[in-house]
């Protein structure tokens, strides 16, 4: 749980969690905010095993969640309101849950071309594998999901 960031001002940090390496890890119930610039990322994990974001709420971020090189993944009924780019970024990882979660923004920002939940392979690596994507809801100036 717990609070992180404002929307009032951006922090210093690039993202308001950022892990690397980990096993185990999970985040729930926490709420986290971007500052006017909506440059700002939400939580980004990479290199994780077996890792749970879910029931958290973003607003207002450049990324809400990034799941980077991750396997054993579950994302789960977290809201994103008013990403200045994307929901969810999943990349290169394999054995992944992306369920129930629900993106909500009225206004394109800038060039960006928004997208709830976005999928890419890394080149040179396994393509991205055994992914689920179940019961989410997008509404709004954004795509709903994109795989490349």
């Amino acid at each position: 749980g717990g609070t992180y960031g404002m929307l009032a001002a951006d922090t210093v940090a690039t993202y308001a969690i950022q892990a690397s390496g980990v096993t185990d890890f999970s985040v729930a119930g926490a709420r986290f905010f971007a500052g006017p610039g909506g440059n700002r990322g939400g939580v980004q994990i990479r290199n994780g095993l077996r890792v749970t974001v879910r029931d958290s709420y973003f607003e207002a971020h450049r990324t809400g969640l990034s799941l980077y090189e991750v396997t054993d993944a579950l994302a789960a009924r977290n809201v994103f309101r008013k990403a200045t780019s994307d929901g969810i970024n999943v990349v290169g990882s394999h054995r992944f849950i992306i369920a129930a979660n629900d993106c909500h923004w009225t206004a394109r920002v800038g060039q960006a071309h928004p997208d709830c939940l976005q999928f890419w392979s890394l080149k040179g690596k396994p393509t991205q594998s055994d992914g689920w994507i179940v019961n989410n809801k997008c509404t709004g100036m954004m795509q709903c999901a994109l795989s490349s």
